[in-house]
């Protein structure tokens, strides 16, 4: 770490830095402990489980679904292991969150590691590896727990709408118990567009059955992503002219609050967010109307006949920028110090235009006090008001994109960082 670096880390107050939990704590070099073998096998197996996150841990596992299009086998066709009918479709899934390495390693110490590894991770599921120079891809597997852990679906550019229906399918099928997605989180309008116009008569026979089984019961809840740009932090009205009013000094207004997203897997989860965040919450700029997205996923299951079936719904509010990927403790110190020179540049032409009276210092310096994270907002469906009907029209949706929140008190995900 460079001395800048190590002055940046210093002079920001991290929320995260409380959040260390117990299980990875301690990732030194593993001691070996010659008589673990002499053990009675409850107290291995309790070892084995401590070595691994707490049950009331979280994790959410960010996948990305691409388009294969050398696989030219049949679908719906082929079994799995567990005598299951996979799609075999023209599709991959890689991980884009940072993988564990040692959840990873506990599943390969040996066969006792291993089954109380699988027993918490039943669903053994294949996704993509990059290789480690970075040009080729091998198969491994990840485990998931469907009552607890959430899956977020993001997609690349041309991947194909359906990838969606039978990356679930296949999810399913690798499930012993055929629950598969318990909670699901999809960000933006990824392949939501497309699944709001699917009927079920366009899918093969096989796939129609597993998708509506799993809306009728199996999937508990649903996540509506929403990944702020660096304007919404640095909440620069300017992109939003119409709002100038008579009260533009209100609208000049530094936010620092905004959780930011980290590519990490495992999550503490709080009740509320204590931090002093009451004037930010009275100005969200979002990319679109949130509910947007809430209600293409209601079309979808309205499509199969599901839409009165009881669905948790909420929405999942973070602040990203792809260039600066935020994974270890330093960098989210650079990404902090970048978003403080990108301010102090808009705040220099501000002054230099006439307008610096719209962001008063005493405002600005206090919230450059407010303690930094890296997590989310887990809000409730109602925040950005109630979600409009399916035969919604053009006024029913809020085009100017900046929320008023502050009415409730968002409960905060905090990541848990990479050393």
């Amino acid at each position: 770490m460079t001395g800048s670096s190590v002055e940046a880390s210093q002079k920001h107050m991290i929320l995260n830095d409380l959040f260390k939990p117990q299980a990875l704590s301690h990732l030194s070099r593993p001691r070996t402990f010659v008589k673990f073998s002499l053990l009675p096998p409850e107290i291995r197996l309790q070892i084995w489980n401590a070595c691994m996150l707490q049950p009331s841990a979280s994790r959410l596992i960010s996948l990305i679904l691409c388009s294969d299009r050398s696989t030219k086998t049949r679908h719906y066709r082929k079994k799995n292991g567990l005598g299951n009918i996979i799609s075999s479709h023209s599709y991959y899934v890689r991980q884009d969150s940072v993988r564990s390495e040692w959840l990873d390693a506990i599943d390969q110490v040996n066969h006792e590691s291993r089954n109380a590894y699988r027993q918490r991770y039943r669903v053994r599921f294949p996704i993509s590896i990059k290789s480690a120079d970075g040009d080729k891809f091998h198969i491994a597997y990840i485990g998931l727990n469907p009552e607890t852990d959430i899956l977020y679906l993001t997609s690349r550019p041309g991947s194909h709408g359906l990838s969606f229906i039978h990356c679930i399918h296949d999810i399913i099928a690798y499930d012993p118990r055929g629950i598969g997605v318990a909670h699901l989180a999809m960000g933006g309008c990824d392949h939501l567009s497309y699944l709001s116009r699917l009927h079920p008569s366009h899918l093969p026979l096989h796939a129609q059955e597993q998708i509506n089984q799993w809306l009728s019961g199996s999937l508990q809840s649903f996540y509506t992503v929403i990944q702020m740009g660096i304007t919404s932090r640095d909440i620069d009205m300017m992109l939003f002219p119409f709002r100038q009013s008579e009260h533009a000094n209100d609208l000049w207004h530094c936010n620092r609050s905004l959780p930011i997203i980290a590519n990490t897997t495992h999550y503490t989860r709080t009740t509320r967010d204590m931090r002093s965040i009451d004037k930010d919450l009275a100005y969200i700029a979002a990319p679109a109307d949130p509910r947007e997205s809430t209600q293409m996923w209601n079309q979808f299951r309205a499509n199969f006949g599901k839409d009165k079936e009881e669905l948790q719904l909420r929405y999942l509010m973070g602040l990203s920028e792809p260039s600066q990927t935020v994974t270890t403790r330093q960098d989210l110190c650079y990404f902090l110090e970048k978003s403080n020179e990108r301010w102090e540049k808009i705040r220099a032409n501000l002054k230099a235009t006439g307008r610096h009276q719209a962001l008063l210092d005493d405002d600005y310096w206090s919230q450059r006090t407010i303690p930094q994270v890296a997590g989310l907002w887990n809000l409730p469906a109602d925040a950005f008001g109630t979600v409009p009907p399916l035969d919604a029209g053009f006024t029913d949706w809020n085009y100017k994109y900046v929320f008023d929140i502050s009415h409730i008190r968002p409960e905060l995900w905090v990541f848990h960082l990479v050393k």
